[in-house]
């Protein structure tokens, strides 16, 4: 069949797929898929797929895939490593049964064998394909491709030496060197790296997988040494669907990944640019995606995919604080296959602070609350794919407020009657407050509340009159108030204190004082006749000094 059939019949074919496929969603006779799933017209999932690219596969010789489809995406426009041909067997390669082996053309050498089904539209036998021949087939096999993550790398080499054991945290680095017989180990989660190289000998160990998955991104070249180990700390190859590299590759360099012979590889590659070299007797286990796959002589591909659908679960804390008046940023992380997105719900954020889904499986609460916005959030977080359950997270979001003193600066109290002051403040958590200065007078006492209120309060005794100088302090986690001078003013009620009578004599300068308490300041006045011994009033001067009186006569 010439390729321009092929590619009619193929077109033709992929339209009547996707017809179906969009009248039976319609209708509710097969569920939605997720939004970046990958969707086939062939009867195989792409959690499948233990050897997948886009341009073509060499199985080479002796080699032997163990479990997972083999799958060449797209016919390709030239530099296969089969020429003329996107997936080649070369003698005595094997692929598994149960699991299907798809190329636009396919090439089985002698002793090659495909123990389950082929699906073509060029083929090439002098093997065996044991299961049924299928064709034609439309192209692209799966769409969309999975979403590559890359990020910038840091700026820290790291380097273990020949014999030494490392270990070190998810990061971001710049370029990992692994030297002869070596270990570095990685903590489970994100690593941006620029290239990693794994002499002879050399182990890359992935520490706390029961935590989560890890993801290595790579923004050019991993390289790796012969006899290595790349996998779980503890060897257990079920864990190599938990361990993926984003190798990015430029444009310009034809290898992405090489690895060295005779080693183990426990671990998903993606590398959508770049060459994929699982290099003589390499023991490989987990999904392997490439431009071009090269599994070279005597080397095995096992199945385990970091790409089987997973529900979603929100991994970050359930709560974070803010402060007003400072820029804050809180973190939503997830995990789960394909990406979850993430919508936030509940109670409205405090002005100055936003929600937004970053749409890589994480989602930033950030900004600067407002004055005022004091206070706890109850929100709600929830990560979607398209894989039941969804997983929701109750959240709070305390916002802090740095406590101010709102009441008065002053207030008076009556001797012998009861008196209340509130003492009132702003600010989240509720401020406690602390009172200072001047002791205050007998009967009276100051009592902070523990909601951001004061009581000052109680009966001013008698002989208490008076001001007092007493401060206020307001305090809480996100500080203090300024200190408030605050003046507390007990008025007295006046009273005469000195004798009813006295005696002047005729001709003679006489003096008497009369006295009072009492705050403020009594005024002291006189009424009534005065004496009928006394001529003239006129005669008479009244003199008041602060609380005496003095009644002279003069002669």
């Amino acid at each position: 069949m010439t390729n321009a059939r092929r590619t009619g019949v193929a077109t033709r074919l992929s339209l009547v797929v996707v017809m179906a496929l969009a009248a039976a969603l319609s209708v509710g006779l097969v569920p939605a898929p997720p939004a970046d799933a990958q969707i086939s017209s062939l009867p195989i999932q792409f959690s499948d797929v233990s050897i997948f690219a886009t341009n073509s596969v060499r199985i080479d010789n002796g080699a032997r895939v163990t479990s997972g489809h083999v799958v060449v995406n797209n016919a390709s426009p030239g530099g296969m490593l089969v020429p003329g041909f996107e997936l080649g067997l070369n003698n005595n390669a094997r692929t598994p049964a149960g699991y299907a082996a798809v190329a636009d053309s396919l090439k089985l050498s002698n002793g090659a064998v495909v123990s389950g089904n082929a699906f073509f539209n060029n083929l090439s036998n002098s093997g065996t394909i044991s299961g049924t021949q299928n064709t034609p087939l439309a192209l692209p096999v799966f769409t969309p491709l999975p979403t590559f993550k890359s990020a910038p790398p840091g700026t820290v080499d790291v380097t273990v030496a020949s014999g030494a054991v490392q270990t070190i945290a998810a990061g971001n680095y710049r370029d990992i060197t692994v030297m002869n017989n070596a270990t570095l180990r990685i903590d489970q989660g994100v690593t941006n790296v620029r290239s990693i190289t794994v002499s002879t000998g050399g182990k890359l160990h992935f520490l706390n997988l029961a935590s989560g998955r890890t993801e290595v991104r790579v923004a050019e070249q991993l390289t790796i040494g012969n006899g290595f180990f790349v996998g779980p700390v503890d060897s257990d190859p079920l864990k190599a669907g938990k361990i993926i590299f984003y190798v990015a590759s430029p444009s310009t360099t034809t290898v992405a990944v090489d690895t060295g012979t005779g080693g183990t590889l426990l671990a998903n590659v993606y590398a959508p640019n770049g060459t994929l070299i699982l290099d003589n007797n390499t023991n490989a286990v987990g999904a392997f995606l490439a431009k071009n796959i090269d599994v070279q002589n005597g080397s095995t591909v096992g199945l385990e995919s970091f790409f089987s659908q997973q529900a979603p679960a929100i991994t970050s804390a359930n709560a974070t604080t803010f402060t007003v008046g400072q820029a804050g940023s809180f973190t939503v992380t997830t995990t789960g296959f394909p990406t979850p997105s993430i919508t936030r719900s509940g109670a409205a954020l405090p002005s100055g602070v936003t929600f937004t889904d970053n749409g890589d499986g994480t989602g930033t609460l950030s900004g600067t609350p407002a004055a005022g916005t004091g206070g706890t959030y109850a929100i709600t977080f929830t990560a979607s794919n398209g894989v039941p359950p969804d997983a929701v997270q109750n959240f709070t979001l305390t916002v802090n407020q740095a406590p101010a003193i709102t009441s008065a600066n002053a207030t008076t109290f009556t001797v012998g009657q009861a008196g209340s002051f509130t003492v009132t403040t702003s600010g989240f958590p509720p401020p406690s407050i602390t009172r200072g200065g001047a002791a205050l007078p007998s009967g009276v006492t100051f009592t902070d509340l523990g909601n951001g209120t004061g009581t000052l309060s109680g009966t001013p005794a008698a002989g208490t009159g008076g001001t007092y100088a007493i401060t206020f302090t307001a305090t809480n986690t996100a500080g203090s108030s300024p200190t408030q001078n605050f003046t507390l003013t007990v008025n007295q009620a006046p009273v005469i204190t000195s004798a009813n009578s006295t005696t002047f004599i005729v001709g003679q300068a006489g003096s008497f004082t009369v006295t009072t308490t009492g705050f403020p300041t009594p005024s002291v006045t006189q009424g009534g006749a005065l004496s009928k011994n006394v001529p003239s009033l006129k005669n008479l001067i009244l003199n008041l000094v602060t609380t005496e009186a003095f009644l002279t006569r003069l002669p």
